[in-house]
C-alpha cells in the first residue's frame, strides 16, 4: 500500500470514529448503537443496489448484440430459404408485390401530372425531384424488416409504408400573360386587350433517400443493421427477373467516348475544376471496377496505380489530392470543416454536397452523412452528382441526379485557378 493509501484508509478509520463519538454523546450509547445499525445496514443495500445494477449492464451489453446478430440472421435466412425451397413460386410473389409497390408510384406520379395539366404553369421546389420510382429491394428489406417474415396480405402495409417514403403539397400562384406580339392589334378607339389570368402549380415533393426514411419510422441500432443486411443480399442473383424492378439510374462503366461527350456538354471551366470534374469521371470506366468499403481512402495510391475501393469522403478527397487542389479533406466533417455554403444556383463544377450538416450524423445510431462532387446539369437543367454509393452492393463509383439525397451545397476553400 503506498504511503497516500494508508493515509486516506487511517484518515477513513478516524473520521469513523468521530462519527460514532458524537451519536454516542448525542444519542446515548443505546440509541447510538442503532443509529450505527441502521447506517450499516443502508451501506450494505446500497453497494447490493449497485451490484445488481453493474451485473445487469453487463448481461445487456453481451445480450444485445447477441439479438441483433439473432434477428439478421433470421430475417436473411427468411430470404435464401425464398430461393433455396421455392425460387420459382417465390419469385412471382416478390414479382407481384414489386409490381404493386410500382402501382403505388403510378398513382402518385398521376397526382402530380393531372395537377401540372390543370394548370398553365408548372414550378418545382426542388428541381432534381419531380417524379418518383422507388428502390424495391430497398423497399423489401424495410417492410421484411417491421413485419418479419410473413408478408401475406401486406398491401395495406405497403401502402403505408410507401407514403413515409416521400412528402408531396401544392401551392398555387396567379399571374397574366401579355397579349402575343403576333395579335391583331385593336381597332381604332376600342381598347387594347385584357392581359390573360393565368395559374401557376408549385409542387412541393422530396423522396427520402435510405437514411432520412431510417429516422422517419424511428428505427433503432437493430433495426437499421438488419435493414443493410438483407439490402447486402443478392436478390438478383437469386430472383433474376427482379432486375427489372430495380431503381438505380446511376451510370457507371460507361465508355471513354461518352465520359467525352457528357464534359463536352458541360459549362466551360478551367483550372482545377476541370481536372476535378475529369478525373472524378474517369472512375466511371468499367476498367476501374471500385467498389464501396467504408474507411477506404485510397492513401498510398495515384493516378496510374489507382485504388479499388473508396467510402464517399475517401473518394471526393482522393479526387480532390490528385487534382493538387488539397491534400485532405478527409471525412465528411473536415469536408464540411472546409468549406462555405452556396446556393444551388451558385453550384459550379467542383463544388460538392452534403447530405446533412455534422451534427445531424450520429453513426452509432446508424445516421450516416454522405458527400459527393457536382460535375453540372443536365439537358434538362438537373443537378449531376458524381459519388461513391455502397448501394447495390457492393457499391461503387456513380454519376446521377440526386448524389444520394444532396441538400447542402459548398465550395471549398481552396483557389480553383479559375
Amino acid at each position: 500500500m503506498t504511503g497516500k493509501a494508508t493515509y486516506r484508509a487511517g484518515r477513513g478509520a478516524v473520521k469513523s470514529v468521530h462519527t460514532a463519538m458524537r451519536l454516542i454523546r448525542t444519542l446515548g450509547a443505546r440509541q447510538a448503537v442503532k443509529a450505527l445499525i441502521i447506517k450499516g445496514a443502508s451501506a450494505v443495500l446500497m453497494l447490493i443496489v449497485k451490484a445488481v445494477v453493474a451485473i445487469v449492464k453487463l448481461v445487456i451489453s453481451f445480450i444485445v448484440p447477441i439479438l441483433i446478430v439473432v434477428a439478421v440472421a433470421s430475417v436473411i435466412a427468411f430470404f435464401v430459404s425464398l430461393f433455396a425451397a421455392f425460387p420459382n413460386a417465390e419469385e412471382e410473389r416478390l414479382i407481384t408485390y414489386a409490381e404493386f409497390v410500382h402501382q403505388l408510384d403510378a398513382e402518385v406520379n398521376r397526382r402530380i401530372q393531372d395537377e401540372v395539366d390543370a394548370h398553365d404553369d408548372v414550378r418545382y421546389v426542388h428541381d432534381d425531384v419531380t417524379r418518383i420510382r422507388t428502390n424495391v429491394p430497398m423497399f423489401f428489406a424495410f417492410i421484411a424488416t417491421i413485419h418479419g417474415q410473413d408478408w401475406d396480405g401486406k398491401e395495406d402495409a405497403m401502402s403505408e409504408l410507401h407514403e413515409k417514403t416521400y412528402s408531396l403539397s401544392f401551392d398555387y400562384e396567379m399571374f397574366f400573360d401579355e397579349p402575343d406580339e403576333n395579335t391583331t392589334p385593336p381597332a381604332p378607339g376600342e381598347p387594347p386587350p385584357e392581359p390573360i389570368e393565368r395559374t401557376c402549380v408549385i409542387v412541393d415533393f422530396v423522396v427520402y433517400n435510405f437514411y432520412q426514411l431510417c429516422e422517419i419510422l424511428g428505427f433503432d441500432e437493430s433495426q437499421i443493421a438488419t435493414v443493410r443486411a438483407i439490402m447486402e443480399l443478392p436478390l438478383y442473383a437469386m430472383f433474376p427477373n427482379l432486375g427489372r424492378f430495380v431503381n438505380f439510374e446511376g451510370m457507371a462503366g460507361m465508355s471513354q467516348r461518352e465520359i467525352d461527350e457528357i464534359i463536352r456538354s458541360l459549362p466551360p471551366v478551367s483550372g482545377s475544376r476541370a481536372d476535378i470534374v475529369e478525373i472524378a469521371m474517369s472512375f466511371l470506366l468499367p476498367s476501374q471496377n471500385v467498389v464501396y468499403r467504408f474507411g477506404a481512402r485510397g492513401y498510398g495510391t495515384d493516378l496510374v496505380n489507382r485504388p479499388t475501393a473508396f467510402d464517399c469522403s475517401g473518394f471526393t478527397s482522393w479526387v480532390y489530392r490528385m487534382a493538387g487542389v488539397h491534400d485532405s479533406l478527409g471525412s465528411t466533417v473536415g469536408h464540411w470543416n472546409q468549406s462555405v455554403p452556396i446556393s444551388s444556383d451558385d453550384l459550379l463544377p467542383g463544388d460538392i454536397g452534403l447530405l446533412r450538416r455534422p451534427e445531424e450524423a450520429n453513426q452509432a445510431a446508424g445516421i450516416f452523412n454522405h458527400v459527393g462532387i457536382f460535375i453540372g446539369r443536365d439537358s434538362q437543367g438537373r443537378k449531376m452528382w458524381i459519388h461513391c454509393t455502397s448501394w447495390p452492393s457492393p457499391g461503387g463509383v456513380v454519376m446521377d441526379n440526386t448524389g444520394g439525397g444532396l441538400i447542402h451545397f459548398r465550395r471549398v476553400l481552396v483557389n480553383f485557378g479559375d
